[in-house]
């Protein structure tokens, strides 16, 4: 039923037709991998490690036939290949293969060792904290560093993990 006119029944069809015509038609895109196409850009050569960002190695299968190669890209590309990245969830970026038009995920090398999203801020300040604190400090020691700092460690089994988890929640909720 429409409630701005009592009384008159709809079908579901009827309906949708009644707001089709108040509204109009909307098209929603039905491709399940176009957030990829809003997040920011970043323009890297494909070495043999990987690339990197910040400091910041990815690597995977899907890179391979295009190490040490120049993209197809011209302009400001200058041979480089686009690599999408969210900088609230650095552990991964997003690679699209310019010939089967299919996206990659790369993983950041110590993203295994983290389990959790973490952003290009908190490793910039754990980074900070660790060039302070150590002598010759690496993004792991940082890391578990910071994480300790909020009481998360990096924990060696799932269930320490969530324990840590928990007691954080409960400090937090105390205080």
């Amino acid at each position: 039923f429409d409630p701005r006119v009592p009384g008159l029944k709809l079908s579901p069809a009827d309906m949708f037709e009644h707001g089709i015509a108040a509204a109009g038609y909307i098209e929603a895109p039905r491709d399940p991998d176009l957030a990829y196409e809003f997040l920011p850009t970043v323009w890297r050569t494909i070495e043999p490690y990987g690339i990197d960002i910040n400091n910041r190695r990815y690597n995977g299968p899907s890179l391979n036939g295009k190490r040490l190669t120049k993209s197809h890209y011209g302009g400001k590309a200058n041979g480089r290949w686009p690599f999408q990245y969210n900088p609230d969830d650095i552990t991964r970026v997003y690679f699209r293969d310019p010939g089967t038009r299919q996206w990659h995920t790369l993983p950041w090398e110590h993203a295994g060792s983290l389990n959790r999203p973490i952003s290009e801020d908190q490793l910039v300040f754990a980074r900070k904290r660790a060039a302070a604190k150590y002598r010759y400090p690496d993004d792991r020691i940082a890391l578990a560093d910071l994480l300790e700092r909020w009481n998360l460690g990096l924990g060696t089994i799932l269930a320490e993990r969530r324990m840590a988890l928990r007691l954080f929640r409960e400090d937090a909720l105390l205080n």
